[in-house]
């Protein structure tokens, strides 16, 4: 699982993009996390939300990204997971998403 990316993230000056994603277990969710931030993507852990136990991912970039929902949507899929669902989503919805999937506490 991914939980880099925080409600204080996200602005009015970033589009969100959330996908719900057949995921099963923790390799699933690295897959896509792998896939996500790979160089070539310009896309960091710092910037997307990824959690098998929702099945969720969501990515956050600035306005002036490259990607839209359908580039992002294609990197997902090139890792073979079932997309279920993909929508551009406000940033209050958006915050809400990370509110909805907070990072596990540390290991001691």
């Amino acid at each position: 699982m991914s939980f880099n990316l925080t409600q204080q993230q996200i602005t009015k000056d970033t589009k969100n993009f959330h996908f719900e994603v057949a995921m099963s277990c923790g390799g699933c969710s690295g897959a896509v996390t792998r896939a996500l931030t790979k160089p070539d993507n310009q896309i960091t852990k710092d910037q997307i939300l990824v959690s098998h136990d929702s099945n969720t991912v969501l990515v956050s970039l600035p306005k002036d990204s490259k990607h839209d929902l359908e580039s992002v949507k294609e990197i997902i899929s090139k890792t073979g997971k079932a997309i279920v669902k993909a929508e551009e989503v406000t940033p209050e919805k958006a915050a809400e998403i990370v509110a909805a999937n907070p990072a596990p506490a540390p290991a001691k």
